[in-house]
């Protein structure tokens, strides 16, 4: 392959035409078959002085790097400046001649390679897109709003949500044809519906019915909650024998058998704690509001009106907690 769009000697560029020089050099690179080299020097001298000519030797260095639809790209580019020279300067004949061969280039490579629109699942808004390349190039400019050039029959591309998820896809069209190529976005996965139903704690009662349960449960709840701070007091005290015997604060060391067993017998009263007084919160808690719920109402031997009180979870997305449920 040879290149074609540069002919100027180094001799015509001056020192101070960076551009120049490095169209040279990469049109010396290029001659020696290292395309990657090439492909860097017009890529430095877009950079340093946009314009057909550079334009024109980076379309064919990419091209040579296997990357036809990247080429294509560039050449589009390319065609724009040189039409910008021709309306500059219409009497040039190297003006002329560049973009004759950026023409004919333009159409070799719209023969080998294909051309699509991305489109995203109507579930997904366009903002979740984050980025769009084709394999191993760079980010493409608005991948939503234009037609995309791809390598013809498998153009292997990467789209990038906001969300962090990397979608790998292939654009599948053929040589010189357009097409749409979905962007295989997954559905996202709907929330589970909140618990609605199931009751943890449920007191119904007939106000016709004897008050003393809700009393016993009352008086039971009381005397638990007095047990337990009686516990909870005892067991600082076993506690503090435990440290004066030898253990650490946490009990993981323990000198001696006799220490070792002062220790547990706190952690067992503590736990025996524990359990008193949130049964007993719970009895007393029960009472309470089976008892509230029969006030005021008159004689309790002649009512018999249906009450109840209902403790449910509340569980949803992102939420839980306790509801309390009030029914007559």
């Amino acid at each position: 392959m040879a290149v074609v769009g540069v002919r100027h000697a180094r001799a015509d560029c001056t020192d101070s035409d960076v551009g120049c020089m490095l169209q040279e050099e990469a049109r010396a690179l290029f001659a020696a078959g290292r395309f990657d080299d090439a492909a860097a020097k017009f890529k430095a001298s877009i950079a340093a002085q946009p314009s057909a000519r550079a334009y024109l030797g980076y379309a064919q260095a990419v091209e040579a790097l296997g990357k036809p639809a990247f080429g294509y790209e560039m050449i589009l580019e390319a065609q724009r400046l040189s039409d910008q020279e021709v309306r500059s300067t219409p009497d040039d004949v190297d003006v002329q001649g560049r973009a004759e061969r950026i023409k004919y280039k333009v159409a070799e490579l719209r023969a080998k390679i294909a051309v699509t629109r991305l489109l995203l699942p109507p579930s997904v808004s366009p903002d979740q897109l984050l980025s769009v390349h084709r394999k191993d190039e760079g980010d493409l400019i608005d991948p939503l709003n234009h037609t995309i050039a791809v390598a013809a029959s498998s153009q292997a591309m990467t789209a990038t949500l906001r969300d962090g998820r990397v979608i790998e896809f292939t654009a599948t069209i053929a040589a010189g044809d357009e097409g749409p190529t979905l962007i295989p976005v997954p559905a996202p996965v709907a929330a589970a519906n909140p618990v609605s139903q199931p009751t943890v704690i449920q007191v119904r009662h007939d106000e016709g019915d004897s008050r003393w349960i809700p009393k016993g449960l009352v008086g039971l709840g009381a005397i638990g909650l007095g047990i337990g701070v009686w516990a909870v007091i005892d067991t600082y005290s076993k506690r503090q024998d435990a440290y004066d015997a030898g253990c650490n604060a946490d009990f993981s060391k323990c000198v001696g058998n006799k220490a070792v067993g002062i220790a547990q017998d706190a952690y067992d009263r503590g736990n025996l704690a524990t359990g008193l007084l949130v049964g007993g919160t719970l009895l007393l808690g029960v009472g309470v509001v089976w008892l509230l719920s029969t006030s005021g109402d008159g004689d309790e031997s002649t009512s018999s009106t249906k009450t109840a009180w209902r403790f449910a979870p509340t569980i949803g997305h992102g939420h839980a907690g306790l509801s309390l449920d009030h029914r007559f």
